[in-house]
């Protein structure tokens, strides 16, 4: 398949013909979704995503004051 490139100032065509940024907003709702599916399942709890988000939450917390 050719990868037409678009007109300037016009968005890039994802694969489905979507802008770029539309079919990017379309996959990250599709993986919350899944990920929706899987906590309310009970799949998706574990200590380990847990000590996960919260060193990554406590990075962003930090470089936060690191910035004032």
């Amino acid at each position: 398949m050719v990868k037409r490139r678009g007109k300037p100032g016009l968005p890039e065509q994802g694969e489905a013909g979507l802008p770029a940024a539309d079919a990017a907003l379309q996959q990250r709702a599709e993986r919350l979704a899944a990920i929706r599916r899987a906590v309310d399942s009970g799949e998706y709890d574990s200590e380990e995503l847990l000590a996960k988000a919260f060193d990554r939450m406590l990075q962003r917390y930090q470089s936060g004051f690191a910035a004032d």
